[in-house]
């Protein structure tokens, strides 16, 4: 794995640490460190030597955001905006594979935790979950995949 990236999936992680204690406590994100944290990953993305890598994560950011928007606004706003903005944010840092692994890890655990739960009858099906917690699981996975890649 580059140096770069390397940095890139790092950061990120401190950033999805600092929004999950957020999340869990409030459920909602500061917009400020939010934008703080989109800057630093536009930021380091663009001393990224690799053209490709440059064009693909910023796609990645714009797709995300614009995806994971539609689907909150499918749910009627049952998707965070904090987690709609994380999840663009993202994208800038980790690019759009490992962004669709995060998710899909997070997606995951949430599934199995909630599950679990209801089974053991200690939720109803209605519980809410925070996300960033388990985004920051699967950006932890993704950053795994890609290093042992």
């Amino acid at each position: 794995m580059l140096n770069n990236e390397m940095i890139r999936y790092i950061v990120l992680f401190v950033f999805c640490i600092y929004f999950s204690k957020e999340d869990i406590k409030t459920k909602c994100i500061n917009n400020k460190a939010m934008l703080l944290s989109a800057c630093i990953g536009f930021l380091l993305l663009l001393f990224s030597v690799d053209k490709f890598v440059y064009i693909s994560n910023i796609s990645a950011g714009i797709l995300g955001f614009l995806i994971s928007f539609f689907a909150a606004w499918l749910s009627k706003w049952e998707i965070g905006m904090g987690d709609v903005k994380l999840i663009g944010t993202a994208g800038f840092y980790i690019g759009m594979i490992s962004l669709q692994i995060a998710i899909f890890w997070a997606l995951v655990l949430i599934l199995l935790l909630g599950l679990i739960q209801w089974i053991t009858k200690k939720i109803t099906i209605k519980k809410e979950y925070p996300f960033v917690p388990f985004f920051t699981v699967g950006v932890f996975i993704a950053f795994c995949m890609r290093l042992f890649n």
